[in-house]
């Protein structure tokens, strides 16, 4: 692991520890469809920045984003989602909702 990315994903730890509880405290305030929005949201988000941060691993040298460098903003962005993430899904089970219940369907649509 690069200093860079130590360092990023450290400032993301301590800009996550720092923001959970306003986050914790405005989840509790949603309905148990607006979190289960929110959980939703916030996984597709990680999931669309692994991609990217899987990126240089799909090319034809197979390397790691650690190994290629530069990414260590895209590291530090994954962890930051991932506590967000966790956060929506922790929140739902204090208010006693099944996370993995299908209760969203989210549709997108773009202006032509």
């Amino acid at each position: 692991m690069t200093d860079e990315l130590q360092d990023l994903q450290e400032n993301a730890g301590r800009i996550g520890e720092a923001f959970t509880h306003h986050d914790a405290k405005a989840l509790a305030g949603l309905t148990p469809e607006e979190r289960a929005i929110q959980t939703e949201m916030r996984w597709r988000l990680h999931q669309y920045v692994s991609g990217i941060w899987d990126a240089p691993n799909e090319g034809p040298d197979g390397r790691h984003a650690v190994d290629v460098g530069g990414y260590g903003g895209v590291g530090a962005l994954l962890d930051l989602l991932m506590l967000l993430w966790a956060n929506a899904k922790e929140a739902q089970y204090k208010a006693g909702e099944d996370p993995d219940a299908d209760i969203v369907e989210i549709t997108v649509e773009h202006d032509e």
